[in-house]
């Protein structure tokens, strides 16, 4: 009769290894799902920005990721007034190949009376480099971008020709 048993036995740890193999297989993807989740939160939404940096660089993959009402919803309530959703919307889509840019580095915030300015040059889809100068405010608890300037910046060989 040992024999029987011994069977029932394996055939018992087969199952509960199975099992745990089953049950750690979930963890990990559930694990992976909810880290996937919270990044995408982050990435297109300014909510959890919480310094100027973090808002600059959460509008800049907005855009990079063609989201634009939650990029332009980064803009202070003094810009919006002043720039339509409808004109910035235009301007995006004519100038697409300056807001799909990958950021080549970023100068340190310099305070400016209530505000702040941060210099961040890109290259742009175009493979030009563009310099954009943001100003940050705080108000009602949170940064938001009061202004922004982009412009062109020359080329490592045309610096190199001047």
């Amino acid at each position: 009769m040992r024999p029987c048993n011994d069977e029932a036995s394996t055939d018992r740890k087969r199952g509960f290894r199975r099992n745990l193999y089953l049950l750690l297989g979930l963890a990990l993807a559930a694990f992976v799902l909810t880290s996937w989740i919270l990044v995408r939160l982050d990435t297109p939404f300014g909510v959890f920005a919480s310094g100027p940096q973090e808002v600059v660089r959460a509008q800049l993959r907005a855009l990079d990721l063609g989201e634009l009402k939650p990029a332009y919803d980064m803009f202070s309530a003094r810009y919006r007034a002043q720039v339509s959703f409808d004109a910035w919307h235009e301007l995006c889509v004519v100038h697409w190949q300056m807001f799909h840019a990958n950021v080549i580095r970023a100068g340190a915030p310099e305070p400016s009376g209530a505000s702040i300015l941060l210099e961040v040059y890109l290259r742009g889809a175009d493979a030009t480099n563009y310099r954009a100068r943001f100003t940050v405010i705080r108000a009602a608890g949170r940064w938001w971008i009061d202004d922004v300037h982009w412009a062109q910046e020359p080329s490592a060989r045309e610096v190199w020709r001047s």
